[in-house]
Parts: C-alpha cells; structure tokens; sequence
C-alpha cells in the first residue's frame, strides 16, 4: 500500500473492534513510500523506500504466500 492509505487504515484498525480487525493487526503489512518516515502506528508494518519494483521483487523472494495490494484508485492509473 502507500502512504495515504496506510494513513487512512492506520488510523482505523489498530482501535478497531471489528472482527476483522485483529487479523489486519497481525498480519505483515508494507508500505511503498519515499517520503514516510515511521510505520509505528500499525503493528506489523515496515516501510520500503526504494525502488518499487526491485523491493516487490525482495518481497516475492521471501518466504510465504501471496502479496495483496491494497491501494488508492490512483495509484492504479497510468
């Protein structure tokens, strides 16, 4: 996801009591972003600054299941 919508969720989830919310808590979460400097705000959550090809890249070769996105609708525009 980026910033803005790790801002939205991270402001959402980790208070939330909804069902749903202790998984979203715990899962492992990355954030594509040049310009955030701290992911504290939502547990499991690390920034990747580089490159966003190249860290996808590191991300399909560690260990474990599928990716999800999660991403604003301009974010997936041309």
């Amino acid at each position: 996801m980026g910033r803005n919508t790790y801002e939205i969720m991270a402001g959402h989830w980790p208070d939330s009591d909804h069902p749903s919310a202790r998984p979203m808590n715990e899962i492992p979460k990355v954030v594509f972003s040049r310009t955030l400097k701290s992911a504290t705000d939502w547990p499991e959550t690390r920034i990747a600054g580089g490159d966003t090809a190249e860290e996808i890249a590191k991300l399909k070769a560690e260990p474990g299941k599928d990716l999800v996105a999660a991403a604003a609708p301009r974010s997936c525009t041309p």
